[in-house]
Parts: C-alpha cells; sequence; structure tokens
C-alpha cells in the first residue's frame, strides 16, 4: 500500500461525512465527527480537523464559519483569561470545538478586535509563539 494509503484512508472517511455540504453550511459538529472517523491508523489531530475545515470553508466557500485550533493560541487564551477574565471556560473547553469558537469570539468582542477568525489567529499566534518560547526558557533555568 505505502505512503498514499496513509492518506487516502482518511481522506475517505472525510468524504463519507458529507464534508463539502456540511463545511458550507458551517456546521461545527463536523470537526469531533472527523476526528470520530479517524482511528489509529490515521493520521489526524484535533488542529488537523480543524485547519482542513478552515481552509475548506474560506477557499471554496469565502467564509469565515471554522476556526483553527492551535496549541499556541490556546496557551494565550489561558494567560488571557487570567489576567483579564475575558471569558468563563475550563481548560477542557478549549478542545471541545464550538465552545473553542465561542471562546475565541468572546476574546473578539471582550476586547473589540474588528477581525476575522482568521485575522485573529494570525493576531493572537505571534505573540503565543513568543509566551511558548519565553516560558521553554523558563523551564529550562530550572
Amino acid at each position: 500500500m505505502g505512503g498514499l494509503d496513509k492518506y487516502s484512508r482518511p481522506a475517505r472517511k472525510i468524504l463519507d461525512l458529507n464534508f463539502d455540504e456540511r463545511v458550507e453550511q458551517g456546521d461545527l459538529s463536523l470537526v469531533n465527527n472527523i476526528l470520530e472517523k479517524m482511528d489509529d491508523k490515521d493520521i489526524y489531530c484535533y488542529s488537523f480537523a480543524t485547519k482542513y475545515c478552515v481552509l475548506h470553508n474560506y477557499n471554496h466557500y469565502e467564509r469565515d464559519d471554522f476556526v483553527i485550533y492551535d496549541g499556541i493560541v490556546s496557551n494565550l487564551l489561558l494567560k488571557f483569561r487570567v489576567r483579564d477574565k475575558f471569558a468563563k471556560f475550563s481548560n477542557k473547553d478549549l478542545k471541545d470545538y464550538p465552545k473553542y469558537k465561542q471562546i475565541l469570539n468572546d476574546f473578539r468582542k471582550f476586547y473589540a478586535l474588528d477581525c476575522d477568525f482568521r485575522e485573529l489567529d494570525h493576531y493572537l499566534w505571534i505573540p503565543g509563539k513568543e509566551l511558548r518560547q519565553k516560558q521553554k526558557t523558563e523551564n529550562n533555568k530550572r
């Protein structure tokens, strides 16, 4: 079978979910459904499923219905939650896709940001990356 099969198996499973129609409709439950369809032999993760939906939604339908999950951004959201109390959520909520999108929307509203979710992702990723590097440096000093 080789290397291509590891990509075609997940792709077939994703297509079985009526992927195009659901992405066009902005069906957030699709992300979790993608994860449910995958098994240990498939290349997948939460971040992959969100990125796949975001890119398809944006590139094919020019819509902003989905958000990218990223550990770097999530870590930064936790810092802002403590510092500014922009929203009430548990750490576990970051892995619940509809809740994650709502957290990002709450962030956008709290700070009165006039941007779409793609712009917000870019806006948060850079300081999030800097924060992660700072945390790694501090942990290495211990």
